[in-house]
């Protein structure tokens, strides 16, 4: 993952007006007040590019770094590393899903690792090479329900105009190893925009202009499934955005996260109950988990 510069005062500054504004007029309720967390986790300093995490149960995590080829169980009670086991040689690992005792991490390049029996002392590792065309892949996450994993690219899809202003999901069937060309979800950024932008009063012009947003990026870093209600949940560590889209892919609601709490977002999971975790990269001080309890 390439390295990104710490905000500047005046861009912190800006970030935190833009982040009270876009509140105000796009807090749709989601069940999060996602200001406040229940609980600030910290991590130890051998996850401190922490990427991707999977929550096993009660403070309990399953948890990827950036740039290791290694699987970590983090134990939140007691602050300690319970397990580290290598499923790969070192690179930039970006995200992390479990369907039942097989893990899957996801390296940047769409390399998909699977890991199977990850709990025991001798996993086994298989290797799978995504179709993706794009050239960063960070979002991935299991879908239970259907057995399936989804997977986001962070960069744009290969293609023309329309295809680079275009964000996708695509699902991946872990019985067949294939992954489905078709996008799951699909949703261009002119749409995203004007959705965030709200409804504009009727316009007698024959030619309306496009609302702009230009603080809005949405690269994705980190998708989960919501394991109540099917919505999806996506995060954009770029610039602080954490989309949902409903079930049938239409927009539910798009926040602004703070700063100031959120690092740099780059991994969330639920627990079966709807409590979300969202992992931070330390950006000058711990990593840490954020606890999110719904409504």
């Amino acid at each position: 993952m390439r390295a990104r510069a710490l905000p500047s005062h005046k861009s912190l500054s800006f970030c935190i007006l833009f982040f009270s504004l876009m509140s105000t007029f796009l807090g749709a309720q989601n069940g999060y007040d996602f200001s406040k967390p229940k609980r600030i986790i910290r991590l130890p300093p051998s996850l401190k590019e922490i990427s991707g995490l999977v929550a096993l149960g009660e403070d309990r995590f399953a948890c990827v770094q950036d740039e290791k080829g290694l699987l970590f169980i983090f134990n939140a009670a007691s602050g300690q590393i319970e397990s580290k086991e290598r499923f790969a040689a070192d690179g930039d690992f970006e995200a992390l899903a479990i369907i039942d005792k097989t893990a899957f991490a996801l390296r940047s390049d769409a390399k998909l690792f699977e890991i199977r029996d990850y709990a025991s002392a001798k996993p086994r590792v298989i290797s799978h090479v995504l179709s993706l065309k794009a050239a960063d892949s960070e979002g991935l996450c299991a879908d239970l329900r259907s057995r399936r994993l989804l997977i986001a690219p962070k960069s744009n899809i290969k293609g023309g105009k329309d295809e680079r202003n275009t964000r996708v999901v695509f699902a991946y069937d872990i019985d067949s190893s294939r992954l489905i060309a078709q996008p799951l979800y699909r949703f261009s950024m002119d749409s995203l925009t004007a959705f965030a932008a709200g409804p504009r009063p009727p316009s007698t012009k024959k030619k309306e202009k496009k609302p702009k947003l230009p603080g809005l990026k949405m690269r994705i870093s980190a998708i989960a499934l919501h394991p109540l209600d099917g919505r999806l949940f996506i995060l954009s560590a770029l610039d602080w955005k954490l989309l949902i889209l409903n079930p049938d892919g239409a927009f539910h609601s798009l926040h602004s996260l703070d700063p100031r709490l959120f690092s740099k977002p780059e991994g969330m999971s639920f627990l079966p109950d709807g409590r979300l975790y969202i992992s931070n990269e330390g950006l000058g001080e711990k990593a840490n988990l954020l606890e999110f309890m719904p409504n």
